[in-house]
């Protein structure tokens, strides 16, 4: 008689046997690296981005067109990677499309990157990419905004 798997059990039971010797996540301690390396051969950048050294990271900042007078909106943007893998470059085109269409200043910080950052070091990067933006003369710390992407809500992923 078959022991119940904790790993498979929300599987539908046609797939079972073969989820059973599946990894869980392609991202794992011998892969990371890999993706990481890849990441690298196809950056995307963005023209006229500025780049400012916060505490440990760098912020990428998208200024918004020349015709919108500060103070302005801002976006804080953290990449999607879960802390793991990316760069705030890989976002370059859609936080320059963001700063473009709505006017707003955007800034996508760069977080350090785990294992060899340990929680909650890129966490507190993004925290003190907020507060920097925040802080700005040229920013309206009352309309200040924080989004991202994630692989599992993105289809190029």
């Amino acid at each position: 008689m078959n022991q119940p798997d904790a790993r498979t059990d929300s599987i539908h039971p046609d797939l079972r046997r073969i989820a059973a010797v599946l990894p869980r996540a392609a991202l794992g301690p011998r892969t990371y690296r890999i993706i990481r390396q890849m990441q690298r051969l196809s950056r995307r950048r963005a023209a006229n981005v500025e780049i400012i050294k916060v505490g440990a990271a760098s912020i990428r900042v998208h200024h918004p067109p020349a015709v919108t007078p500060p103070p302005y909106a801002a976006l804080l943007w953290i990449h999607g990677g879960g802390y793991v893998i990316g760069n705030a470059a890989q976002d370059d085109s859609l936080c320059a499309l963001v700063a473009k269409q709505l006017g707003a200043l955007v800034a996508a910080v760069d977080y350090r990157l785990a294992p060899e950052h340990r929680f909650p070091a890129p966490l507190e990067d993004c925290y003190d990419a907020l507060v920097w933006l925040a802080a700005r003369k040229d920013i309206d710390n009352q309309r200040v905004a924080i989004g991202g992407a994630s692989c599992r809500t993105l289809r190029r992923c």
